[in-house]
């Protein structure tokens, strides 16, 4: 999955990205643990030299984790608030932090309040005042967060609920615009101060104004958007859209000084300068502001071979357009971001795919893909590399593995520039597997951390079960925990996994000391003794050193082994055609029962 440094060949378009490998930060990530949909998930504060993070994980829950850069250590993961949107993709957190170092977090909305909880402490991520629902402003989905002068501003695009009904009336059908709202008390209190876009005008009935991208430069938000209509919400992307709001005026602008009052509406669509590109099947528009230049990255239908192409739009007294060499996708939900390296150059950060189509319906599956980063130096020549190859295995069922979303540390340095998330293809936050959350740049965080050349595990393999983190340590490597499976009854409360303490080359038992065949960890074939589990929760492989699973769909509890393969499912169909991890005492390492290539020390 993520790529070896030493293992891609240098070329004259690999060898001039200052971006470094793909760091294992956290495997404790819900499905959408990052996405460029929402407001920044991390920020680097330089009078504490440290990377904020946030991030969804296991359980659906919202979770907090630092990065110091001097001392080369990551956090634990502190739990900010729990799941308020186990069946939603629309939970991901967002955040900004204030001139007197409170974390301002912003999650769990779609179509709905948006909840909102802050640090108790200056630049302390261990206790969290969990304000609730913020019922004092309109309903909406996407908060993105800012501070300016002390003052904290969030940018959504509202609306109430699907059926047009929402709590403050009338104020915003749903989707059809985008509002910002203000907290001059540090949250304390909001009050509404938009709308800035409105796309009620638009000819199809379903319209929305999707907000993506909200930064400020010398006193300007700046604003990035597309509008999605069809009778999905979002069957069509159209066009990319840049302009900025004036917190002195209380109008928007475009970049050449054209002002379009209070909202931008959908009329005004072709004055001025605000459209950066007209087009179909536009993916999240993001940007990059430098001291001088404002950036758009976003990828959209080619008009010629018909697949899906990233652009870069550059303000030059109007936009440059030009496409960025090799960068093809094939979804209009394939993620992308953008920032400013240390050396002032723009990098585009992809999920790319090179099929040669686009698929045009709607189906997550096509979202997964490569994780490259594009540089483009002062010349305009473009430097690539690619940090997390997609990955295709065939069974049953094909399994498409491989990067999903991308954050950028927007005002961070090249040493943590960004953070990148593995797909995972269930939707559940309480039953779905664990992503991968990866920190690019060129940080060192515990070996523990960094087994990421394995191929993709089995949902069984990935999951993640326990509110408290002190029950067992779910696999994130800290304290030299590596965790190989895991298990789960859904619905009971025992829960348990198997891992490798390295430090001690020991193999444990995860989870609590009372449990039951249903939902343990067991043996295929008693007599083979494949594994030794102790009620002290130690245990030990067997002659085989193969583990497996018990199946027990009477209680609804996990699927077991069909022909020495993991299943997740409730029936007899394998869709997890992986095969088991496997210790190899000859070479000391463990080893994916059906790809011996693959391994993983625990060293």
């Amino acid at each position: 999955m993520p790529s070896d440094r030493d293992g891609r060949p240098n070329s004259d378009s690999t060898a001039g990205t200052a971006v470094g490998d793909s760091v294992l930060f956290s495997n404790r990530g819900a499905r959408h643990a990052v996405t460029g949909n929402h407001g920044k998930q991390a920020e680097y504060v330089e009078d504490e030299d440290t990377t904020f993070v946030v991030l969804r994980g296991d359980l659906g829950q919202q979770y907090a984790l630092t990065y110091d850069h001097e001392a080369g250590e990551r956090s634990p993961h502190y739990r900010i608030d729990e799941d308020h949107m186990a069946d939603d993709r629309h939970a991901t957190p967002a955040m900004a932090i204030d001139d007197d170092g409170i974390i301002h977090v912003f999650y769990s909305s779609h179509n709905s309040y948006h909840y909102y909880a802050r640090s108790e402490n200056p630049y302390d991520i261990s206790s969290w005042d969990r304000r609730g629902q913020m019922t004092d402003i309109p309903e909406g989905t996407y908060p993105i967060p800012l501070v300016y002068d002390n003052d904290v501003y969030v940018l959504y695009r509202t609306g109430g609920y699907a059926d047009g009904t929402s709590s403050h009336g009338d104020t915003y059908p749903v989707h059809e615009f985008a509002t910002i709202v203000r907290s001059t008390d540090a949250g304390d209190t909001w009050e509404d101060i938009g709308p800035v876009l409105d796309v009620t005008e638009h000819p199809e009935d379903d319209s929305d104004a999707y907000i993506t991208d909200f930064d400020e430069r010398n006193g300007k938000f700046h604003i990035s958007w597309f509008v999605a209509n069809g009778d999905n919400h979002d069957d069509y992307h159209s066009d990319a859209y840049h302009a900025y709001y004036d917190p002195e005026t209380g109008k928007m602008y475009d970049l050449a000084g054209n002002s379009y009052g209070d909202t931008v509406a959908w009329s005004q669509r072709d004055e001025g300068h605000v459209r950066v590109y007209d087009g179909e099947y536009v993916t999240p528009v993001k940007h990059a502001l430098g001291e001088d230049q404002t950036h758009v990255v976003f990828g959209a239908e080619h008009p010629d071979r018909g697949d899906g192409q990233y652009f870069l739009a550059t303000w030059n007294d109007g936009w440059d357009l030009e496409e960025i060499p090799d960068a093809t996708h094939n979804y209009k939900w394939k993620k992308c971001d953008a920032r400013i390296s240390d050396d002032g150059y723009v990098e585009a950060h992809l999920i790319t795919d090179d099929d040669g189509v686009l698929h045009l319906e709607n189906g997550r599956r096509h979202s997964v893909g490569n994780y490259d980063v594009f540089v483009k130096d002062d010349d305009g020549k473009w430097d690539t590399r690619r940090l997390v190859e997609r990955y295709y295995h065939e069974g049953v069922s094909v399994v498409r593995e491989g990067a999903e979303n991308i954050a950028v540390v927007r005002n961070g340095p090249d040493e943590f520039a960004a953070l990148g998330a593995e797909y995972i293809p269930m939707d559940d936050s309480r039953q779905r597997p664990m992503a991968r959350v990866w920190a690019v740049g060129d940080i060192d965080i515990s070996p523990a951390l960094q087994y990421i050349n394995d191929q993709p595990k089995t949902v069984a393999q990935r999951h993640r079960f326990s509110e408290d983190p002190t029950q067992f340590n779910h696999g994130t490597g800290d304290d030299g925990w590596i965790q190989l499976l895991e298990f789960a009854g859904a619905g009971y409360s025992s829960m348990f996994g198997l891992g490798v303490d390295a430090p001690e080359r020991a193999l444990h038992l995860l989870g609590h000391e009372d449990w039951t065949d249903s939902v343990s960890l067991s043996v295929r074939n008693e007599a083979e003794n494949v594994i030794e589990a102790h009620s002290d929760g130690t245990a030990r492989l067997g002659n085989n050193g193969l583990v497996y699973p018990k199946k027990d769909v009477a209680e609804g509890g996990y699927v077991g082994v069909q022909d020495g393969e993991i299943v997740q499912n409730d029936v007899d169909a394998n869709d997890n055609p992986e095969g088991l991890w496997r210790w190899d005492a000859d070479g000391d390492q463990w080893k994916l029962e059906r790809d011996p290539t693959t391994t993983v020390s625990p060293e």
